[in-house]
């Protein structure tokens, strides 16, 4: 049983709390170093390039690549020590002195992180004297960091991977106006709103992030500006906001408020430079059906970016648009005065006769009340043919005939409708 006198890096981690509190069982794959080891690791990681032999050192590469990795993102075990030998360096986390932390840098100034913050953070645990972590989030975890809301926090600079400050923004409201103006509590509180933006936009929530862009363009208002440098991050920031704006807006189909979004741009910058601003007066004005205005902004945009794909894409199905529109009207008018050449060779009546029926036939269908209009006696076969034919063209018009030959007598009457 020599491969028991190795390290052996199980497949699957282990939860403490079921191991203490419920029975166990451990199956020991006998056949294990034959078997690929980077299940268990980040997929995008490339760290067995070279697997493919059943040596005895694959054990021993796997977790010294481990070892090196946790090394890489500042996760090593600190100096291999006993843990009586790292508690004289470290500080209790709790009362008795079981639980410790070791404080790798102070921060005087108060916390870096504010607490109910969203924290995302790689991890290793160790059992003492090891160079392998029993436990780690860049093994046990698909590779990626976890995330836990922070209650308590005391101040020392911790391995975070991210902060997300959830209540920067009820922070802010709390905050004197003469805070609220500072520019770094602007910086501050409008990064995490516009991060709970991003986050609703993602998930398709476009009104939800319409309010977090609109609170953050009410926080950049406030901001008391002390240099050049801080009225340029201040305008950066208001020009992006209100391009996401136009986005959202867009996205809900609400081409006015795109255009107003567009015009408060123009007030921070010359709208004519901003490529991306042009590009959705152009969608505004597309949705609203003013297609020549459209075209007008989409060609702006293209001038700005001419290898834009989106833009040329567009204005290319603007064209293909067009062009079956101009055919669908073109055979549409041919269709009408093939059938009216039809109508007037069939009946072997004159245009004027033709007009004159079509308007007695318009100004009976514009009555509100039951009507009708005799003819003259006399009119010949195509004649009564053509009134027919004209009348079928207004609704509630029908054509009554009575007698024969020349005593013919024909009525054009309105029905009142139901």
């Amino acid at each position: 049983m020599n491969v028991f006198n190795k390290p052996v890096q199980l497949s699957k981690g282990i939860n403490l709390r079921e191991l203490l509190n419920s029975e166990n069982e451990f199956h020991i794959d006998m056949d294990f170093k034959k078997k690929s080891v980077g299940a268990f690791l980040n997929a995008d990681d490339d760290l067995y390039p070279d697997m493919g032999d059943d040596s005895d050192s694959d054990t021993e590469d796997v977790l010294k690549q481990i070892e090196e990795k946790t090394d890489k993102m500042m996760l090593a075990s600190p100096e291999y020590h006993s843990f009586e030998q790292l508690s004289e360096k470290m500080a209790d986390c709790v009362s008795g002195g079981h639980v410790k932390i070791l404080i790798i840098e102070e921060d005087s100034e108060g916390p870096l992180i504010p607490v109910d913050s969203e924290v995302t953070i790689h991890y290793a645990a160790y059992w003492e004297k090891a160079k392998i972590p029993f436990d780690s989030s860049l093994t046990m975890n698909n590779g990626s960091p976890l995330m836990f809301v922070v209650y308590h926090f005391s101040g020392s600079k911790f391995g975070v991977y991210d902060v997300k400050d959830v209540q920067a923004a009820v922070r802010f409201n709390d905050l004197p106006s003469e805070e609220q103006s500072k520019f770094e509590v602007t910086l501050r509180t409008v990064k995490t709103i516009r991060a709970d933006a991003r986050d609703s936009f993602k998930n398709r929530k476009y009104k939800s992030a319409i309010k977090n862009y609109q609170q953050a363009i009410t926080v950049l208002a406030l901001c008391h500006l002390q240099s050049k440098e801080e009225e340029d991050e201040i305008k950066k920031l208001k020009l992006v906001t209100y391009v996401n704006l136009a986005v959202c807006y867009y996205k809900l189909n609400k081409p006015k408020y795109v255009i107003y979004m567009c015009e408060n741009i123009d007030k921070i910058i010359d709208i004519e430079t901003h490529c991306k601003s042009l590009f959705y007066y152009g969608r505004a004005y597309e949705m609203l059906g003013k297609t020549d205005l459209a075209i007008f902004y989409y060609k702006k945009a293209l001038k700005l970016e001419p290898n834009n794909k989106d833009i040329g894409r567009t204005l290319a199905d603007i064209d293909e648009k067009n062009k079956k529109f101009a055919k669908d009207e073109k055979a549409m008018w041919q269709k009408a005065f093939k059938a009216e050449s039809v109508s007037a060779l069939a009946y072997d009546v004159d245009e004027d006769f033709q007009n004159g029926v079509r308007d007695m036939c318009q100004d009976l269908a514009g009555r509100n009340d039951y009507s009708r209009f005799d003819l003259p006696l006399g009119l010949t076969n195509s004649e009564v043919e053509c009134i027919k034919s004209l009348a079928r063209d207004f609704e509630g018009l029908v054509v009554q005939e009575d007698g024969h030959g020349k005593r013919k007598k024909v009525t054009i009457i309105k029905k009142m409708l139901p």
